[in-house]
């Protein structure tokens, strides 16, 4: 674990380059007491860290980090083996950009444009997200060709967990 004086941020940006963002992460910070004989005790900061790259291409890093901080923790966390077992699970979703799943919900009113939500069981733990549709996906809700209990192909759009697509409905399973 890394000691330091000052407070560590969650996600901070070293520097923007050719496409990629060199950022460090921290987690587990925890603040401690240590015992020190000449100058008396003061506070550190005790946590774990890593420095890496991730790719980015946009002008706004600072809220691209603030959005996406949850999958950057767990991409750090899965680099260094720090992942407890739920997150090993969230982790390995990310790393698949596609996977299947079973349509669980249709709401065509909603507001963000996810419409379709869609489930599924990994390891024992279900997991669900409401998924933006293509076009073709949405015709055929309309025609009455999907519903609930329907399996589709989901796309996570940049290996986002905020970017779901249904692409496709799966035939025979």
């Amino acid at each position: 674990m890394t000691r330091s004086t000052i407070e560590p941020n969650r996600i901070k940006l070293w520097q923007q380059k050719d496409g990629q963002l060199d950022i460090s992460v921290c987690w587990n910070r925890e603040q401690i007491t240590i015992e020190d004989d000449m100058d008396g005790d003061h506070q550190e900061w005790e946590f774990n860290h890593l420095r890496f790259t991730i790719p980015y291409s946009g002008n706004r890093a600072e809220a691209y980090l603030a959005n996406h901080e949850h999958e950057i923790l767990l991409k750090a966390k899965g680099r260094t083996g720090d992942l407890s077992a739920e997150e090993g699970i969230q982790l390995d979703d990310l790393r698949d950009s596609i996977i299947y799943a079973r349509v669980k919900d249709i709401d065509a009113s909603r507001q963000d444009k996810k419409y379709v939500q869609v489930t599924r069981t990994i390891e024992g733990q279900e997991l669900t997200a409401w998924c933006y549709v293509t076009y073709s996906m949405l015709q055929a809700y309309q025609a009455g060709d999907l519903a609930q209990d329907d399996y589709v192909i989901v796309e996570f759009v940049d290996d986002d967990l905020n970017k779901p697509i249904t692409i496709d409905k799966v035939i025979g399973f």
